[in-house]
């Protein structure tokens, strides 16, 4: 019984004992010096070395010491510098690293665009009826015309039967009209 659980112990254990062997393992890599040009903002403005080292690659010399430098890091104030946050309804307020953007009354601000839009959409339902009012405007200029070209219409055939009717009862107050349809034949 106790070679039973022994082997039932050595069965569990065996397989997370092989697991973990590749996380113990030694590890071995090489870090070049590399400069970091920054060239804005102000405050870091220069040439900093990035990383140095061999760390434990002895054919490069480098043994497990080695130093990794990094650049001094400083917060910007994208607020105070006027980097972000620019339209006239936002708020900024500066964190480590970022800034946090927020609109007045009931806008939500839009990243990508540094601007703030309406949750709402009253601003849809104004920009739809400005639609409509210019098609309305234009089926009142096309009635309109239509109108004035009928009007149009109708004297032009009025005056044209007027001066075929002329022709052949003569009215006393109208002088007589010459006929354009003989002179053509003719």
């Amino acid at each position: 019984m106790k070679q039973h659980k022994q082997n039932h112990l050595l069965c569990f254990l065996l397989p997370c004992l092989l697991l973990s062997v590749p996380f113990c393992s030694e590890a071995r890599f090489v870090v070049e010096k590399n400069s970091l040009s920054v060239t804005s903002p102000e405050s870091i403005k220069g040439t900093h070395d990035s990383a140095i080292g061999n760390f434990g690659i002895p054919q490069y010399g480098g043994s497990m010491a080695g130093t990794v430098i990094y650049p001094v890091l400083r917060n910007i104030n994208e607020c105070k510098e006027k980097k972000a946050c620019q339209c006239p309804e936002c708020s900024c307020k500066n964190t480590w690293g970022s800034y946090e953007c927020s609109c007045s009354g009931d806008l939500l601000y839009i990243r990508d665009h540094d601007t703030c839009i309406s949750k709402t959409g009253s601003q849809v339902k104004s920009a739809w009826t400005a639609v409509w009012l210019i098609v309305l405007s234009l089926g009142l200029a096309a009635g309109g015309a239509y109108l004035v070209y009928k009007h149009r219409l109708r004297q032009y055939m009025d005056s044209e039967i007027r001066a075929i009717m002329a022709q052949y009862m003569p009215l006393d107050n109208q002088p007589e009209v010459p006929n354009h349809v003989n002179d053509e034949r003719a």
